[in-house]
């Protein structure tokens, strides 16, 4: 009887494994090639695009570099967002209460993260607009120095004794960039 349990449990794991299993690992990878190959692509596109609209070669790198980190980000966020949900749906888990929670959860954050709902749209604009990129010398508010990084949310600078500035986008109302032209 012992024996018969442990051939129904092997039985039932392995019936699993190649049904569920399989399309759990075909998900993954899905997930991970979409990713890869969308990103080169985009990759390619920034480059294209930004070399019909900006003279300096360095200019041009700074500006892919900051557009791309941002794409990058976005697109793991995204991607990973769906494989899960996917996973969760496959492996038997009810979707639904969680997409209701996550809908109800992202509206009480949206009220509550003004600043920062702020700060990214200023970010956005920043990029778009082509204000400064990373490895400009800007200044912000008595604040001059290179820019470190750029995302969505912040602009991290660092001055020329070694402090690094961490200022959200939402913040800076003036900004010098001292690196163009």
């Amino acid at each position: 009887m012992h024996m018969e349990n442990i051939q129904n449990f092997f039985n039932l794991f392995s019936d699993w494994i190649f049904t569920h299993g399989l399309k759990i690992l075909i998900i993954a990878l899905v997930a991970y090639f979409i990713y890869a190959f969308v990103l080169n692509f985009l990759e390619k596109v920034v480059y294209r695009t930004l070399r019909l609209k900006i003279i300096s070669k360095d200019l041009e790198e700074k500006r892919a570099a900051t557009l791309i980190r941002v794409i990058k980000m976005t697109l793991r966020v995204l991607i990973l967002t769906i494989a899960i949900v996917t996973i969760f749906s496959e492996i038997g888990i009810n979707i639904g209460p969680i997409l209701a929670a996550a809908g109800v959860l992202g509206l009480a954050i949206g009220f509550g993260s003004q600043f920062l709902i702020r700060d990214i749209v200023s970010g956005l604009f920043i990029i778009l607009e082509n204000q400064y990129r990373v490895g400009d010398t800007i200044s912000i508010d008595n604040i001059t120095g290179v820019v470190e990084d750029l995302n969505l949310r912040l602009t991290i600078i660092k001055d020329e004794k070694g402090a690094v500035y961490y200022i959200p986008n939402g913040e800076i109302k003036k900004v010098a960039n001292l690196s163009k032209n």
